[in-house]
């Protein structure tokens, strides 16, 4: 056997060399091609981030092999500096750009897997003004964050697949770089948050790519730091080599909550832009100082994916039941923006048991005709006999009751959805009466009372600023009164003599009231600023919609099951209804069945008028145009 040369050695070993590469190349494609899988706590699924190919290769090349060689300085910062360039055309019009709007919206929504059906955005494809325009966007009215707020203390500030640590500290272990840790980051005392959970929240190119404030307080702190330089990518891939957190372009802002529940929680919020993604955008006048709302709209990011991170000066847990599940298994989910997030380890969570006797001296016990949770879910609300009580729900304790603000039996109680210390009381002693919860006197905590001039059955708020109380007599008489501060106790509108309204009465069947109309539930149109009743006509399930001015009750809309659908309505007096964003509204009855139902498409002719914009029933804060925020 002869002696390789040296010149097939080298052969040799540059084919192994390159063989090693390619498979090490190979691995880096595979493993950004499939990321780590996560799931979706809407509807529990696993899915991954959609990649395209492309991207693949590029973030492979970029950050897997060009940085390993050249390190993290000047000449890499040419490479991101090239990278930047082919996007800085996206706020220029598609116009100027001879581009047609529809085609390149559609384009990147395929290309990110952004669902072309349902379409949710505020504006068609076609009517976007450019890239930056459609990135940016905006949820169409119904289905805006804002107006789909949840009631836990701390909400998701985007769209984003989570990583949960239960402690911010904890994160170099978690995620295999001894680099992850708060100093440097550039937020102020950052130590009083390393003992406490922290959130990293990835946003994907095909995300809603604009934020809004996790929980309402002041904003104490808010700065753009190191934007001098461009950022690598914020994918989780990079997490085991850089940390983003005082590597990437950023903004830093901290907010202090309201002092309910007690002590107040910090967050400390950082905004972290990402490859391409190094155009942080505020919104105007935000600066230290000011007061923020839960779910109000901070600013948005342009141009690719990009980052958040969510620290916590105060011990809070997770809220939903399937993302403490996930986290404890070191799995990551999805949440969207405006849902809950986090709440205080105080509150009364699914697995806990409390109980309160109203008054233990007293035999028998009242009897409790409702209840409500409000005070950012730190305090409970029942209503007894004619009495009001008042618990603190972390402490399980009674804090009050309110004893003369009714003469009567108080058969409604309800926490004021956008100032959740105010709590509204309806009786049939004919009032309803308006309490300051945060007040110790009764006296000093009775802020107004509304003469309804019939017994309150029950009531709902509605409007943008649930400035509108719709209540209900107890012989579905409906009144609607002003809550604002220049309207309030004036009325806007009624709707006497629902019972025996031509269009609800039906023929008697043994119990002669299962003959006459009664109300189900009270709607807002926002198209139109006017309230809409739902009403149910006799006991075989029928149902219609009316306009209610103070002038008349009309007619606007019946809800019908369409022909040879092969679907049946409700058969039933029908006890419950709630509207969802887009316009459904989910109805239930005692025939137990669970009915949704949608506007039909309108006929053809029929105007932009004639379609309804009916205010979901779970709503939040509203943004008209950007001009300002309504409380929420």
């Amino acid at each position: 056997m002869t002696k390789p040369t040296q010149r097939e050695l080298l052969c040799v070993g540059s084919i192994l060399g390159l063989a090693a590469a390619g498979a090490r190349f190979a691995a880096d494609v595979h493993e950004l091609r499939n990321p780590k899988p996560y799931v979706e706590l809407r509807t529990g699924e696993e899915h991954r981030e959609t990649r395209p190919w492309s991207d693949v290769f590029l973030h492979v090349i970029i950050f897997r092999w060009i940085r390993r060689f050249m390190g993290d300085g000047w000449l890499f910062q040419q490479v991101l500096w090239r990278l930047n360039q082919k996007v800085l055309h996206w706020d220029v019009p598609f116009e100027q750009l001879a581009q047609d709007p529809a085609h390149e919206v559609k384009s990147f929504c395929r290309h990110w897997g952004v669902p072309l059906e349902p379409w949710p955005w505020s504006k068609a494809p076609e009517e976007y003004v450019s890239a930056n325009d459609f990135f940016m966007r905006d949820y169409a009215f119904a289905a805006a964050p804002e107006q789909n707020l949840a009631e836990s203390l701390v909400v998701s500030p985007a769209t984003a697949v989570v990583t949960w640590f239960d402690t911010a500290k904890s994160m170099p272990k978690v995620l295999k770089n001894d680099a992850w840790s708060l100093e440097g980051v550039g937020i102020p005392q950052y130590r009083d948050y390393e003992n406490h959970p922290a959130a990293m929240m990835y946003l994907a190119p095909a995300d809603y790519h604009c934020y809004h404030a996790p929980i309402a307080g002041k904003l104490l702190w808010l700065a753009l730091l190191d934007q001098h330089r461009y950022s690598v990518t914020v994918k989780p891939y990079i997490f085991s080599s850089v940390n983003i957190l005082t590597r990437n372009r950023r903004a830093v802002a901290v907010i202090e909550s309201a002092p309910i529940p007690d002590p107040s929680t910090s967050t400390y919020h950082t905004l972290i832009g990402g490859v391409t993604v190094d155009s942080i955008r505020l919104e105007p006048k935000l600066c230290a100082g000011v007061h923020v709302k839960k779910g109000q709209r901070l600013g948005a990011f342009a141009r690719g994916g990009s980052a958040i991170a969510l620290l916590f000066s105060d011990a809070v847990r997770l809220a939903d039941d399937r993302a403490k599940a996930l986290a404890a298994a070191g799995r990551d989910f999805k949440i969207e923006v405006a849902r809950s997030l986090a709440a205080c380890p105080e509150a009364l969570g699914p697995s806990a048991q409390l109980r309160w006797d109203l008054n233990p001296k007293e035999k028998p016990m009242p009897a409790v005709y409702s209840c409500s949770v409000g005070c950012r879910d730190a305090a409970l609300a029942c209503a007894a006999s004619e009495k009001v009580y008042l618990f603190d729900v972390g402490q399980g304790k009674q804090k009050q009751v309110f004893k003369d603000s009714h003469t009567d039996v108080v058969n409604h109680v309800r926490f004021h959805p956008a100032e959740s210390q105010k709590l509204l009381t309806g009786a049939e002693d004919n009032l309803v009466v308006v309490l300051d919860t945060s007040k110790t006197r009764e006296d000093e905590a009775m802020l107004g009372v509304i003469p309804n001039e019939d017994c309150v059955r029950s009531f709902t708020m509605i409007g943008p600023d649930r400035n509108t109380l719709c209540c209900c007599s107890t012989v579905e008489d409906v009144r609607i009164w002003g809550l604002g501060d220049d309207n309030f106790g004036s009325l806007r509108a009624q709707f006497i003599g629902l019972r025996s309204h031509q269009l609800l009465m039906r023929g008697g069947g043994e119990d002669e009231d299962f003959g006459f109309g009664y109300v189900v539930e009270t709607f807002y149109d926002e198209p139109s600023a006017q309230a809409f009743l739902l009403a149910g006509a006799g006991n075989a399930g029928d149902l219609l919609l009316f306009r209610v001015t103070l002038a008349e009750a009309a007619p606007a809309a019946v809800f019908t099951v369409p022909a040879g659908s092969g679907m049946r309505g409700h058969e039933g007096i029908v006890r419950s209804a709630v509207c969802l964003p887009g316009g459904r509204v989910i109805t239930a009855g005692e025939d137990g069945r669970i009915c949704v139902w949608s506007e039909a498409p309108a006929s053809v002719g029929a105007g932009a008028s004639a379609k309804f914009g009916l205010e979901p029933t779970a709503y939040g804060a509203v943004r008209r145009g950007g001009q300002r925020d309504a409380p929420y």
